[in-house]
């Protein structure tokens, strides 16, 4: 029996039915389309990486792969990615609660109630001529109060990793350079990493100033090109006391 062709000659790519786009709740949109096409002419009328949805133009093609079937026709696959709204997401951030060891001289309450000042000591608490505390002594104050040779503290701190996706390389660039910079309400370089609740970190500083030195410091900066975006790992620590801006700056 010969074989018969008959109706569309498929010379150029079929949308098929039944496509899907999908936001993550974050802003990021993907979608995936099938195409039929005359197999002969399938990778040449593959969509592009970088070509435009055709039903939304906020999504471009990163990934293709086609099938060649029988009876002459190819299927092809595209992956698509773009952003709800914008250049990038909202953050997807998780937080751990952990302590870390600080000097005991740093503490809020040392000048109070811990080892008092060089010009009046409590606790048999020891200052060198420049006013620099250098210790808590064996002695019968320091047992006393319980502090013989107490050198530091744990102190109360958050960590925080998160990944967000953006959609130009520049950004990627001027958040790396921000790694070691601090802030004071979660926004980075322009990226909102971390959603600050003002009223409830406010909390005094070494030195008594209250508010004054930020809590949140970009520790560390991952990414990968992710079709046509890129996708950033990172991690901030939030430290209650704040980080002195003589050491740390702040990022832009």
């Amino acid at each position: 029996m010969a074989y018969k062709n008959k109706g569309n000659a498929l010379t150029k790519p079929q949308l098929q039915p039944g496509y899907t786009i999908e936001n993550d709740g974050y802003g990021l949109l993907t979608s995936r389309l099938v195409y039929r096409v005359d197999q002969t002419r399938v990778e040449s009328n593959a969509p592009k990486k970088g070509d435009p949805h055709p039903k939304d133009p906020r999504l471009k093609a990163w990934k293709v792969m086609w099938t060649r079937d029988q009876n002459d026709f190819g299927t092809i696959t595209a992956d698509y990615i773009g952003f709800a709204a914008g250049d990038s997401t909202t953050p997807i951030v998780s937080g751990i609660g952990v302590t870390q060891q600080e000097a005991i001289d740093t503490h809020i309450s040392f000048e109070s109630s811990i080892g008092g000042t060089p010009a009046a000591p409590i606790n048999g608490a020891t200052f060198d001529a420049t006013g620099k505390f250098t210790g808590f002594p064996h002695s019968q104050a320091t047992k006393d109060a319980g502090v013989v040779n107490l050198k530091a503290y744990l102190a109360p701190t958050l960590g925080f990793s998160g990944i967000v996706y953006v959609g130009q390389f520049i950004n990627v660039q001027t958040l790396v350079d921000a790694i070691g910079k601090t802030s004071k309400d979660g926004m980075f370089t322009g990226l909102q990493l971390v959603y600050k609740k003002e009223a409830e970190w406010v909390i005094g500083s070494p030195g008594g100033a209250i508010g004054n030195w930020d809590q949140l410091f970009l520790d560390s900066v991952n990414y990968e090109e992710f079709g046509m975006v890129y996708k950033i790992s990172y991690t901030v620590r939030y430290f209650a006391y704040g980080f002195n801006p003589v050491v740390y700056s702040r990022s832009p």
